[in-house]
C-alpha cells in the first residue's frame, strides 16, 4: 500500500488526482482523489515499483516514484506540487 499526502508548500491539496502510470502488474486505469486533507492511499497489488503521477487543478504535476518489497509493504510519501505561474 502507498500512504501519501499531496502539499504546496506546507498546505494540503484536497482532491489532487493520483495515477499509477507504471506498475510491476497490471492496474486500473482510474485516478484516486486525495481527500479535503490532501490525503490519499493506493492500493499495491504487487510487490516492485510504482510511478505515481499527482495532478491538481492550478497546479504543476508531480511524480513519485516508489518501490515496495512485499506486498504487505507500505511506503508513506508526500507529493509537494508548485503552484502555476499567474
Amino acid at each position: 500500500m502507498i500512504r501519501g499526502i499531496v502539499r504546496c508548500g506546507s498546505t494540503p491539496v484536497p482532491f489532487a488526482r493520483v495515477v499509477v502510470v507504471t506498475g510491476p502488474g497490471p492496474m486500473p486505469e482510474i485516478a484516486i482523489l486525495s481527500g479535503p486533507d490532501g490525503s490519499f492511499t493506493v492500493g499495491t497489488p504487487y510487490p516492485g515499483r510504482y510511478l505515481l503521477a499527482v495532478h491538481a487543478d492550478e497546479h504543476r504535476p508531480a511524480r513519485i516514484d516508489v518501490t515496495l518489497a512485499e506486498v504487505s509493504s507500505v511506503a508513506d510519501v508526500v507529493a509537494v506540487l508548485e503552484p502555476l505561474p499567474t
